[in-house]
């Protein structure tokens, strides 16, 4: 979902997937209170070309096909602590020798240790943005509708 723009459409197609009885549940990275656009910067040039950072309650105004059943804010510590996780394994893999080859073969030939670095600062960036104030800021938000 964070690197959609045409939330009507996508959730149009998704309730056309759904069985008449059908549930959606979805699981996005969200600002508590501001959607903003990935449109210059490091992580807009790496990770989130065109992507949008929405805000908790942003996919309630595009799901005209949907009833929302229930909604939760979940806390950034923990997608800290897994973006931590994720890091942790990764710099095991890198010493290990494991990684290189992957990423050379995700973006070329003697483009491992940038890519390494840019994924260490993308998970140490995360951490960093769901742990902010306690993982109140920036959190996960799940949604559970039923097709109207």
């Amino acid at each position: 979902f964070e690197h959609m723009k045409n939330y009507s459409a996508l959730l149009e197609k998704i309730n056309g997937f759904l069985k008449p009885s059908g549930k959606l549940f979805v699981h996005i990275f969200t600002h508590k209170d501001h959607t903003y656009h990935f449109e210059e910067g490091w992580l807009a040039e790496n990770f989130f070309t065109g992507g949008t950072m929405p805000s908790d309650d942003m996919l309630l105004y595009f799901a005209e096909n949907f009833a929302c059943v229930d909604h939760w804010r979940v806390n950034g510590t923990n997608y800290e602590k897994t973006s931590n996780g994720w890091l942790r394994i990764m710099d095991e893999n890198w010493k290990a020798g494991k990684l290189a080859p992957v990423l050379a073969e995700a973006y070329g030939e003697g483009k491992e240790r940038e890519w390494y670095v840019n994924w260490r600062l993308f998970f140490l960036s995360c951490a960093e943005l769901w742990g902010y104030a306690n993982g109140e800021e920036w959190i996960v938000s799940h949604y559970l509708f039923d097709r109207r």
